[in-house]
């Protein structure tokens, strides 16, 4: 997949079909993978950790994973349902998810998306914080994302969601997003 050969339009998933139906037009081409119920509940854990220590040693680490699952889960979504995104751009929850993209793929560049004042420098410079993970602005990251006809609404979701925030905040509602479609598809709540 990705490779933008003929075989592509060919691909059938590998699990059984929802309601019998592989049609695009009818929806979600299957069903939800039982993947994606234990990722949610794997990121939802990694969301608590943060949300109940803001300065967790892991922070950065545990930013990068979830935004991983996250985005996989979502990437998913939207290639099973040709509907997914015009209902996802039109919730403050699923626009999100765009920032968050944009930050995975920082991470896939090997950037620290994440920071926050560690340790005393020279100058002192008062009032010194050595305050919780936030999520880096931008531009402070080294590597700049390749242009594309998404990166502009991926950078202003970013500055609108993440840049600056607590970590935990913008996860949560990646999550909420995410979960809320997984209803329509499965019995199974996160």
């Amino acid at each position: 997949m990705g490779t933008g050969t003929e075989d592509e339009e060919d691909w059938r998933p590998i699990w059984p079909t929802a309601e019998g139906s592989d049609d695009p037009a009818e929806g979600w081409r299957t069903p939800w993978p039982p993947m994606a119920n234990t990722a949610l509940r794997a990121v939802s854990e990694i969301i608590e950790q943060l949300a109940l220590n803001d300065r967790h040693p892991n922070t950065p680490f545990l930013a990068g994973t979830a935004a991983f699952w996250l985005i996989a889960i979502h990437e998913g979504r939207r290639d099973r349902n040709p509907r997914y995104d015009k209902s996802r751009l039109a919730n403050p929850d699923g626009r999100v998810l765009d920032g968050l993209t944009l930050a995975r793929n920082a991470v896939a560049h090997g950037q620290v998306i994440v920071s926050r004042s560690e340790g005393l420098k020279w100058p002192l410079q008062f009032p010194m914080d050595f305050g919780p993970w936030v999520w880096a602005p931008s531009r402070e990251w080294p590597w700049r994302p390749r242009p594309s006809r998404f990166l502009e609404r991926q950078q202003e979701s970013y500055a609108e969601h993440f840049a600056g925030k607590l970590v935990a905040g913008p996860l949560k509602q990646a999550l909420v997003w995410l979960g809320r479609g997984h209803e329509s598809t499965s019995s199974r709540k996160v």
